[in-house]
């Protein structure tokens, strides 16, 4: 995603509001069902989605770029909802 963002504005934008950033969340939601009885699987997305969100916000905080920055806190704000 943050290198996604290097495009033009209008572009970058898409993809940060709808296209690539609520695909993957809508397919792990439509799973939901499969994790309820798969609890290693379910402990799995929560410790990639923790580790995400953790390491996403660290990045961001060292980024001088705006777009980069917005980048980075998108995957964290993915990271929390996984």
């Amino acid at each position: 995603l943050p290198d996604a963002m290097e495009g033009p504005t209008p572009v970058s934008a898409l993809i940060h509001a709808a296209t690539m950033v609520t695909a993957g969340v809508f397919l792990v939601a439509r799973f939901s069902p499969l994790y309820e009885h798969a609890p290693a699987a379910l402990a799995m997305v929560t410790f990639i989605g923790a580790s995400t969100a953790l390491f996403a916000a660290t990045i961001g905080l060292t980024q001088f770029d705006i777009k980069r920055v917005i980048a980075y806190s998108t995957c964290s704000q993915l990271g929390y909802m996984f």
